[in-house]
C-alpha cells in the first residue's frame, strides 16, 4: 500500500511496485501520441488518478517522476510535465536518463509558447533556461543530431514568442 491505487477497472487494487506505475505512465504517454480528443480527456483523467494516488516515497524516485513528466508532456500539460522533470533534476540522489533532461528542455520551450500569451517575461525565462540546460548537455556530453534538433526547436519557439522582428531574427540565428 505504499504506492498508488491502480487506475481503471480495478480502482480498488494497489500498485505493488514502482515499475508497475512506470509501465502505466509509459502506456499513457504512448497512447497520447495517437489519441482523439475524447481519448485524451480519458487519458488525462487516468493520469490524474495515478498521480494523486502516489505516495511521497514513490514521488522521490527519478524513474517515476520522469515517467510522470513524459505522460504529462505527451498530453500537452506542460506545466505539470516540467514540474515533474525539474523535480528529478533537483533530487541529488535521483537516477534518470539524460533523455529526461533533453525532454525537460523541449517541454519548457513548448510551455513558453503557451505562457507567452499571459506572461512574456516568464516565457522568456523558460526559453533561456531550456537553452542553458541544453547548451550544458552539449558541452558536457557532446552534440548529437537530436540535441541540434532541440536547439532548433527552442530557437523556433523563441522566435514565435519574440515581440519584434529584430528579436525574431536574433532567435533564429542562434
Amino acid at each position: 500500500k505504499d504506492g498508488a491505487r491502480r487506475a481503471g477497472a480495478a480502482a480498488e487494487t494497489y500498485y505493488a511496485a514502482p515499475a508497475e506505475v512506470v509501465v502505466d505512465l509509459e502506456n499513457i504517454a504512448e497512447d497520447a501520441t495517437t489519441a482523439s480528443d475524447s481519448q485524451v480527456a480519458n487519458l488525462r483523467a487516468w493520469l490524474e488518478t495515478i498521480s494523486k494516488g502516489l505516495s511521497e516515497q514513490w514521488l522521490k524516485m527519478g524513474e517515476v517522476r520522469a515517467a510522470l513528466g513524459r505522460a504529462y508532456g505527451e498530453l500537452d500539460l506542460f506545466e505539470n510535465a516540467v514540474r515533474h522533470y525539474q523535480a528529478v533534476l533537483d533530487d541529488e540522489k535521483a537516477k534518470y536518463p539524460l533523455k529526461a533532461v533533453e525532454q525537460l528542455c523541449n517541454l519548457q520551450a513548448r510551455w513558453a509558447v503557451q505562457k507567452a500569451q499571459d506572461n512574456s517575461s516568464e516565457a522568456g525565462k523558460l526559453i533561456a533556461d531550456a537553452r542553458k540546460k541544453l547548451d550544458l548537455i552539449i558541452r558536457a556530453m557532446g552534440a548529437t543530431s537530436e540535441r541540434f534538433s532541440l536547439l532548433g526547436s527552442i530557437a523556433k519557439r523563441e522566435a514565435i514568442i519574440a515581440k519584434d522582428r529584430k528579436s525574431k531574427k536574433v532567435a533564429l540565428k542562434q
